[in-house]
């Protein structure tokens, strides 16, 4: 993962996929939104759902860059978990652009993101290969996307005729 940070670190990230919207949604189905959740057998916590190999990946990144960086006893802190998700998914959806050499859709960030890069490389990045709870995930993913989109519009048009 060294190298795949260095990679990223050298690039400037660019997030099409990584929105405020799209966080949320991952915030949604990972945890219903739930700050104190802890899932997958006690390996992952937090409304993310951050494993610890993944927030140490953060934290490399992070340091790399100069910016802050918490320990994993704050997966729980709703601030900081934004924002090593953010970066995270922002990490997963750059190493997707590189290696597949076109825009990743939302739902292959979020299958890297549940089941790990290095597994959904594996399976090809095929999102007809992933575990049937990653896929089931995925087909979640799409509704909530699309009304936390619908919603970020509303509240934009609703501010601009204030």
């Amino acid at each position: 993962m060294a190298t795949a940070l260095a990679l990223v670190a050298a690039t400037r990230l660019e997030a099409a996929v990584v929105t405020d919207s799209f966080l949320e949604a991952v915030a949604q189905i990972e945890s219903s939104g739930g700050r104190y959740t802890i899932g997958d057998g006690g390996r992952a916590h937090g409304t993310w759902q951050m494993h610890i190999a993944a927030w140490k990946d953060t934290t490399a990144y992070r340091k790399q860059r100069g910016e802050p960086v918490w320990n994993y006893s704050q997966a729980h802190n709703t601030s900081v978990a934004r924002i090593y998700a953010r970066d995270y998914l922002t990490i997963l959806e750059n190493r997707l652009r590189a290696t597949l050499k076109r825009e990743p859709t939302a739902e292959m960030v979020y299958a890297a993101y549940n089941m790990g890069f290095s597994r959904f490389a594996g399976l090809g990045f095929r999102l007809e290969n992933a575990p049937r709870t990653t896929r089931l995930a995925c087909v979640r993913l799409r509704p909530v996307l699309d009304e936390l989109n619908r919603s970020v519009e509303k509240s934009l048009v609703r501010a601009q005729t204030n």
